[in-house]
């Protein structure tokens, strides 16, 4: 099992059209009344599960756009891991993520088994 934390603050998060966000993603946020949070929460998540995967700061920066949020409605946030960031993982490795903000900051858990 591994296991990833990141506190992210919302005013550090980078912007909606950075490319580290898949189309999904910024239309989720987008679609809420203040996106800043999500973004953030999004942010924090993959995060953490770059250090859920073991992996370095300059890694880290290569990888985020490889790192996806999904979240269906109704439903808890899952990740999806594609390109780089899959090839990282242990094939039919089970993830969890959980995401919560609050003023300035959104905190992202991450276990991977």
């Amino acid at each position: 099992m591994r296991i990833g934390i990141f506190v992210a603050k919302l005013d550090e998060t980078p912007p909606a059209t950075s490319p580290l966000f898949t189309e999904p993603e910024r239309r989720y946020c987008l679609a809420r009344r203040n996106p800043g949070p999500h973004l953030a929460g999004r942010y924090a998540a993959k995060r953490a599960a770059c250090i859920a995967l073991g992996v370095g700061d300059e890694d880290t920066k290569r990888l985020l756009s490889d790192v996806e949020v999904a979240r269906e409605p109704g439903q808890a946030p899952t990740l999806n891991f594609l390109r780089k960031a899959e090839r990282l993982g242990e094939p039919g490795a089970k993830s969890y993520v959980s995401i919560s903000h609050s003023g300035n900051y959104a905190v992202a858990l991450v276990v991977i088994e």
